[in-house]
C-alpha cells in the first residue's frame, strides 16, 4: 500500500537481521542499510554514511549479517516524514515501533528468539553488569512483546510471528510463509544462503520469577497461543520493573560511595606521604 511500510521487528539480537538478509536474497525491497549509519542531511531523513573503516570492521565482528537499519527510524520510530522509503520492508525494533505512526504500518513480522539465548548474546556483548540489570531485561522482553502485540491488535495491523531457530533450520519454508503474509508471491530463493549454524548459542545460566515469565510468553508465541499471550498484566510487569529498577539504581549508588571512598582514602595517603616526606626534608 502506497505510503506504508512491510516491518520486521522483533529486540536486539532475536533475529531481525537475519530476517531482514533473508529478505533481501528473497528479492523483496529492503529499506536500511548494512551496518549503523550516521544522519548528516538537513531534513534529517535521509542517512549519511559511516566513514570509520575500524568502527565499520568492528561492528562486522559485532553482528556479520548487518543491522538493516535506518537511524532516524532507529531514533523515532516510523513517522510520516519517512513515507519516500514507501514499498520496502524496514526493520524498526520494537521500542521505536511502539513510537511509530500507526498510518506508516502495513504488515509486521515480528521475530522472536529463546530469551535466555537472546540475553547470553547481549551478555557476552557486555550488555550487562549485574544479574539485577539481566532480570530487568527478561521483564523489558516480556512487557516490549505483550505491549507491542496489544498495539498491533488495537490499530488492527496483521502480524506474522516468525522464531529465529525455525528461520535458521528451515529458511525456504519459513520465507515462502513470510513472503505468502506479505503479499509479495513466490519468492526467489537462487541467493537465500542463510548460515544454519547461527542459531548454536548457550542459553544464559539464570533463574527467577523475571526470567519464568519470558520463557512462558516465548513458548506461547512460538505456538501463536494469543489468548495466554493478551493475559499478561502490563501494569504488574511495570511495578516489577519500577521495583527491580530502584535496586539498581541503589547498587549504582552504593557502587558509587565505595568508589568515592576509596580514591579519598588514596589521596589521603598520597597526601600525609607527600606531607612525611616534607617533614623528612626539613629535618
Amino acid at each position: 500500500m502506497p505510503g506504508r511500510f512491510d516491518v520486521v521487528t522483533g529486540i536486539k539480537r532475536s533475529g531481525t537481521s537475519a530476517m531482514m538478509l533473508a529478505a533481501i536474497e528473497c528479492g523483496i525491497p529492503a529499506c536500511g542499510f548494512q551496518f549503523p549509519v550516521l544522519v548528516s542531511s538537513a531534513d534529517g531523513v535521509h542517512d549519511g554514511c559511516i566513514v570509520d573503516g575500524p568502527r565499520v570492521e568492528e561492528l562486522k565482528r559485532a553482528n556479520p549479517l548487518g543491522y538493516w537499519e535506518c537511524s532516524t527510524i532507529v531514533s523515532e520510530g516510523l513517522q510520516l516524514k519517512h513515507k519516500s522509503y514507501h514499498g520496502a520492508i524496514v526493520k524498526v525494533l520494537l521500542t521505536p515501533l511502539i513510537k511509530s505512526n500507526a498510518d506508516m504500518i502495513n504488515r509486521v513480522v515480528m521475530m522472536i528468539r529463546h530469551p535466555k539465548v537472546v540475553f547470553k548474546s547481549r551478555q557476552t556483548c557486555g550488555d550487562f553488569d549485574s544479574e539485577l540489570q539481566m532480570r530487568l531485561q527478561f521483564l523489558t522482553y516480556t512487557n516490549n512483546y505483550v505491549f507491542a502485540c496489544s498495539m498491533l491488535r488495537k490499530w488492527g495491523k496483521p502480524f506474522i510471528i516468525v522464531d529465529y531457530n525455525s528461520l535458521v533450520r528451515s529458511p525456504e519454508s519459513e520465507m515462502i510463509r513470510v513472503c505468502s503474509f506479505l503479499e509479495r508471491g513466490q519468492p526467489d530463493f537462487a541467493h537465500l544462503a542463510i548460515d544454519k549454524t547461527l542459531n548454536h548459542s548457550s542459553p544464559i545460566e539464570i533463574s527467577g520469577k523475571e526470567v519464568d515469565m519470558a520463557v512462558e510468553l516465548y513458548e506461547a508465541m512460538k505456538i501463536k497461543d494469543y489468548d495466554h499471550i493478551f493475559s499478561y498484566n502490563l501494569e504488574e510487569i511495570r511495578k516489577s520493573y519500577n521495583m527491580l529498577y530502584n535496586l539498581i539504581q541503589k547498587e549504582q549508588e552504593g557502587k558509587c560511595r565505595k568508589e568515592s571512598s576509596r580514591l579519598d582514602k588514596e589521596s589521603l595517603s598520597s597526601e600525609e606521604k607527600q606531607v612525611s616526606g616534607q617533614v623528612k626534608a626539613a629535618v
